[in-house]
């Protein structure tokens, strides 16, 4: 992450409400890892709504279950698609292609149908 992808988090903000958030399992842990850099800047850290894949590579579900609980918003949902026949990337887009998305009554999470 470049200091000037920082800089437009700052001006931008973190995803919006409107905004879903849709990772891969090993994207999860990518965005783990980024969210160790927003923090030590003072920015917002980012939960996923949805974590989708056959989770070989996650290790990332306790750290968001965490970190949704200390900001109030929901824990991600896990997808779980164990065939092999895409990778997890693709497995994603799928879900996301298959899936109308709409915020809870709550307003701290989405829903798809």
């Amino acid at each position: 992450m470049t200091d000037s992808t920082l800089q437009n988090l700052r001006e931008e903000g973190s995803p919006t409400k409107d905004q879903v958030i849709v990772c891969a399992d090993g994207g999860a842990n990518s965005l783990k890892n980024l969210n160790a850099l927003l923090k030590r800047r003072n920015l917002a850290e980012i939960v996923p709504d949805f974590v989708v894949g056959d989770f070989d590579s996650d290790r990332s579900s306790h750290y968001f279950k965490e970190l949704s609980n200390t900001q109030g918003s929901k824990a991600p949902v896990y997808v779980s698609r164990p065939s092999q026949d895409m990778n997890d990337f693709e497995k994603s887009l799928e879900f996301i292609r298959s899936r109308r998305f709409t915020r809870n009554e709550e307003g701290n999470g989405v829903d798809a149908q």
